[in-house]
């Protein structure tokens, strides 16, 4: 008995002379690199596809959306392979999913679900924090005070807020710090404009696209602007929220308006200083009769109001004193929307607040508050 095994064994092992060994068929399968996703995570992943043969792919959404939110770039192939999948924001107040469904030759479906987190949306925090760049909080007739927070270094901090008035469809104000720490180089790219997630969907304008197309001259400008947080992915998302942005002409976002951001950025960055912001949006002065121009939104056929005018005021400390300076712009004004020359939009903050009725800083004390709100000096700010 023991010969007879031996003798099989060796046969087994000389095998079948003239014979190419035949490879075991690729079993189908497909994969991703990150099945779970965070809700503003829209960087793409890979899909693995293995497989001898042909194959097809398709979405199956969990839930109707009115719109797909993931896209592969390739949806059908032969053999082994990886295909891009790329996703949209998830501005639902629920995670939602997806199924990539692969089909093969063989008639064999294969699937991997991707899932994409949701916005936690915490409590109302209504508390007004004594901030240095807060103006007084107005939240009369519907207004609303909202604030967004981000990381820095592992630590919770404060990104911005702001004072939404949904009757305008837009903030009054948007109040925030510039600070080297939240500076840096990361590149703006194609990040979607998406709803806040503090305040209704029904109660912002939809501008997942922009206004309107064919010409018309009004893009969607930051109120804060996304460089005055390129050192922080998730601050700098949240600079796009439908509710940081109004119709602002490309002239302007892209001419004047730009000079004076860089100017009070560059102030700062590479420092150890703090500059405290308010830019603001306004449709009539006070005690003004200015005609407020509409335009119809193109994703909602809303009517927009226009801004006529666009502020900043800005304070820093210098020694044991606070300095002050404000910039207005008339948004009707054609002549004012090119250029670098921002001395001529230069004011008081004094007089801006006369202009726009807010009271600006309230929580310096009343000496400082005066001393910043009533001068301004162009060496200082380096203008």
């Amino acid at each position: 008995m023991k010969r007879l095994i031996i003798l099989i064994s060796a046969v087994l092992m000389m095998g079948c002379p003239g014979k190419e060994p035949i490879d075991p068929p690729v079993p189908n399968s497909v994969s991703l690199a990150r099945p779970n996703i965070e809700w503003n995570d829209v960087g793409g992943q890979w899909v693995t596809i293995e497989t001898d043969g042909e194959w097809t792919a398709s979405f199956e959404f969990e839930t109707e959306e009115g719109e797909a939110w993931a896209f592969l770039d390739k949806m059908q192939g032969t053999g082994e392979g990886m295909i891009r999948l790329t996703n949209n924001t998830n501005t639902l107040e629920e995670v939602r999913k997806v199924d990539v469904v692969v089909e093969f030759e063989d008639g064999e479906i294969k699937r991997a679900t991707l899932t994409q987190n949701f916005v936690k949306k915490d409590k109302p925090d209504n508390t007004i924090y004594k901030w240095t760049e807060l103006p007084k909080v107005d939240t009369t007739a519907g207004k609303r005070y909202i604030k967004h927070y981000g990381t820095i270094n592992g630590e919770g901090a404060r990104n911005y807020s702001m004072l939404y008035d949904p009757s305008m469809l837009a903030s009054l104000w948007v109040a925030y710090p510039i600070h080297d720490c939240y500076l840096g180089t990361i590149p703006r790219g194609n990040r979607p404009f998406i709803s806040d997630p503090t305040i209704p969907v029904a109660l912002q304008p939809n501008l997942s696209k922009s206004y309107s197309p064919n010409g018309n001259p009004y893009e969607r400008g930051h109120q804060i602007p996304y460089a005055d947080r390129n050192g922080n992915n998730e601050m700098g998302n949240q600079t796009f929220y439908w509710t940081n942005m109004t119709p602002q002409h490309n002239a302007l976002n892209n001419g004047r308006w730009k000079s004076i951001e860089a100017c009070l950025r560059d102030r700062v960055e590479n420092t150890s200083d703090t500059m405290w912001v308010v830019t603001g949006a306004v449709f009539k002065t006070v005690a003004g009769n200015e005609t407020i121009t509409m335009m119809t939104n193109q994703n909602d056929g809303v009517q927009i109001p226009v801004p006529n005018y666009y502020f900043k005021v800005a304070i820093m400390q210098d020694g044991s004193r606070y300095r002050g300076i404000g910039f207005w712009i008339d948004h009707w004004n054609t002549a004012q929307y090119s250029g670098t020359n921002i001395v001529v939009n230069a004011k008081t903050i004094d007089e801006i607040e006369i202009l726009t009725g807010f009271d600006f800083f309230v929580n310096l004390s009343d000496t400082d508050e005066a001393e910043a709100e009533s001068n301004w000096d162009a060496s200082f700010w380096r203008i």
